[in-house]
C-alpha cells in the first residue's frame, strides 16, 4: 500500500478517490491535502494533471477562488 494512502487512512480520510495506481505519490499527496482541507477534490483528481497542476488548482480552491478557468485551460492542454 502506498504511504500516502496509509497516512490518509490513519487520519480517517476517505481514500477511495485516489487509492488507485493511476496516481503517483505526489498526485495522491495533493488529493490528500485537499481532503484534509475539506475541499471538493473531484475538480482536480484527474491523473492527467501532474502534481503541480493539482497543487495550483487546490490552492485556488482553498482560497475560495473560481478555478474553472484554470481547470478549463489545463483540460485544453491535456487533450
Amino acid at each position: 500500500m502506498d504511504q500516502e494512502v496509509e497516512r490518509a487512512l490513519k487520519a480517517g480520510l476517505d481514500v477511495s478517490i485516489y487509492a488507485d495506481p493511476k496516481y503517483d505519490s505526489a498526485q495522491m499527496q495533493q488529493i490528500k491535502y485537499g481532503l484534509e482541507k475539506k475541499i471538493d477534490v473531484s475538480i482536480y483528481a484527474d491523473p492527467r494533471y501532474d502534481w503541480d497542476q493539482m497543487k495550483h488548482i487546490r490552492l485556488g480552491l482553498e482560497q475560495g477562488l473560481d478555478v474553472s478557468k484554470y481547470v478549463d485551460d489545463y483540460e485544453y492542454n491535456l487533450d
